[in-house]
């Protein structure tokens, strides 16, 4: 048996336990699926606090877009006149029950629907939430 064949069953053991272990820490702060439409947003994850910096008018759609209790989503913006523009594009509604805080205008699009909890905590220069479906177009023509 060569090198590449005994190599191969344990890179893919590792690729797995890493995709897995990703997968894991992603679902575990309500967020699944991130994809920069528009604009740029990295997401960095600390415990039960997730940080989201983004460029003005950034697009993001997501699998997932939930804050679970006693978590935390920041979006860090330019300023607040910035927004960023979340689209939940699977069939599950949103569930906000932890806090969310942005230096500027957070916009929530889930045609499914979005349900706040009784301890949601909103701390944002504006915040829409909407089950309209707006297309890429019209957010950027904002």
């Amino acid at each position: 048996m060569t090198k590449w064949l005994k190599l191969k069953p344990l890179a893919s053991l590792i690729s797995l336990l890493s995709f897995g272990f990703a997968t894991q820490t992603a679902m575990a702060n309500g967020l699944q699926g991130m994809e920069v439409v528009n604009g740029t947003a990295s997401m960095s994850i600390n415990g039960k606090s997730t940080t989201i910096t983004n460029s003005p008018n950034a697009i993001i759609n997501w699998k997932q877009f939930n804050i679970n209790q006693d978590e935390l989503v920041r979006f860090v913006q330019e300023n607040s006149n910035s927004a960023v523009f979340n689209r939940v594009t699977s069939d599950q509604i949103s569930q906000l029950k932890g806090a969310l805080n942005s230096n500027g205008q957070v916009f929530l699009i889930n045609p499914n629907g979005i349900v706040m909890g009784k301890d949601a905590v909103i701390n944002a220069a504006g915040f829409t939430a909407s089950t309209l479906n707006i297309l890429d177009k019209d957010l950027k023509a904002r």
